[in-house]
């Protein structure tokens, strides 16, 4: 089987851009004096949720969570409120300051990315479109 010139070079490049975004995504998040996993929660929050439910969204163990809720509940970015419906389920919500310390790291990460610096708005809706097919 003959090799795939392009495949290869599109997996290496999509990898070594993972990497410099990540770093980027670090850089961004100790600017706000974060850690990348509490900016990344941070990020992530864009509805209440149940500890469990988030822990799910985010790909981790609900103990890891309850350690990046204490974080974000000391700085006071979440609050865990009681579930209306089961009072021993906690709801992880963001808080006035949580809200605006989202869109000010959103708004710094998408000015920053290397995915997106060299892409106009035309690029982006294609490259969004074809990442949307691949899920």
């Amino acid at each position: 089987m003959a090799e795939d010139a392009h495949g290869d070079e599109i997996v290496w490049r999509l990898l070594d851009l993972h990497r410099r975004m990540h770093q980027e995504f670090e850089r961004v998040a100790a600017e706000f004096e974060l850690s990348a996993a509490e900016a990344g929660a941070l990020r992530r929050l864009d509805k209440p949720y149940s500890m469990r439910a988030f822990a799910d969204a985010i790909g981790c163990d609900a103990s890891y969570v309850t350690i990046l809720s204490d974080r974000l509940d000391a700085l006071g970015l979440v609050q865990r409120i009681p579930d209306e419906y089961d009072r021993r389920v906690r709801q992880l919500v963001l808080t006035d300051k949580g809200e605006q310390m989202r869109r000010a790291l959103t708004d710094r990460v998408l000015a920053t990315s290397p995915a997106l610096t060299n892409l106009d708005a035309q690029n982006r809706r294609a490259f969004v479109e074809f990442l949307r097919g691949r899920e």
